[in-house]
């Protein structure tokens, strides 16, 4: 499988989706943290925990991307990663 049949693949497009949704977790937490400083600690609360499960399930996707694709980011971004199947 090249890498644009990559981007033809539910678990890649799942794997960026879970990798923005993070992110934006993230960002969302600390703006609230330190800028506004509001926010109950149920809120903040919420936001780790959800981070926690992102996180995990990010993880998860990897493993699968690279135990069934030959997917490794690390290797794709250094540009020596072969992706065939």
């Amino acid at each position: 499988m090249n890498k644009i049949a990559l981007l033809t693949v539910p678990s890649f497009w799942s794997l960026v989706f879970t990798g923005m949704a993070i992110l934006y977790i993230i960002i969302e937490l600390l703006f609230r943290t330190l800028v506004k400083n509001g926010g109950s600690k149920t809120s903040h609360l919420v936001m780790v925990i959800l981070i926690a499960l992102l996180v995990g399930v990010h993880g998860l996707l990897h493993l699968g991307m690279e135990s069934v694709y030959g997917f490794n980011p690390m290797m794709t971004l250094s540009g020596s990663n072969n992706i065939e199947l």
